[in-house]
Order: C-alpha cells, then structure tokens, then sequence
C-alpha cells in the first residue's frame, strides 16, 4: 500500500527511487495532491535534479497557491541553480 506515510519513511532512509514510486502511485490516484508534488520535489531535491523538483513544486503551488513550503524549497533550488532572481521572487 503506497501511502504519504510510506513515501515518507523512504524518503527519510535514503530510499529516494522507492519513496518516487510510491509518491508517482498516490499521484496516479490523485493527481491534484499538492502535497504529493511537494514531497516529490524534495525527493527529487534531494537527489540533486533540480529541474524535475521544480517542476513538482510548479505544480504544488498550482494546485494550492497558499502553500508556502512549495514557494520556499521552489526558492532553495533556483539559488542552488545560481537564478538567485528567481529564488527572490518566492522568497
């Protein structure tokens, strides 16, 4: 059973392609869950491909604007891809 709770147990173990299936399952079910795209933009962060991180945090922020965490570690990789004018306009 591919729950959040799972994903993020991965997540934290280091099991960052496990934690990205399970995360690609619950977006298969629902595929507006901001905070499914949240946490696979820090899996993705984490493995160092900023581009698809953004991409998920693109989509979190779309799907609930409020969500400051997305806005914030959207920012984190636009500084780490040296787009500090990007990363000023989230912060």
């Amino acid at each position: 059973l591919h729950t959040m709770q799972a994903a993020l147990a991965l997540s934290k173990n280091g099991k960052y392609q496990q934690a990205l299936q399970c995360l690609d399952d619950i977006l298969k079910k629902y595929p507006t869950d901001s905070e499914a795209y949240f946490q696979r933009g820090l899996v993705y962060e984490r493995m160092d491909n900023l581009d698809l991180s953004i991409g998920d945090f693109n989509q979190a922020i779309l799907f609930s604007p409020t969500l400051v965490k997305a806005y914030m570690s959207r920012a984190n990789c636009w500084q780490k891809k040296g787009q500090v004018d990007k990363a000023v306009g989230d912060y």
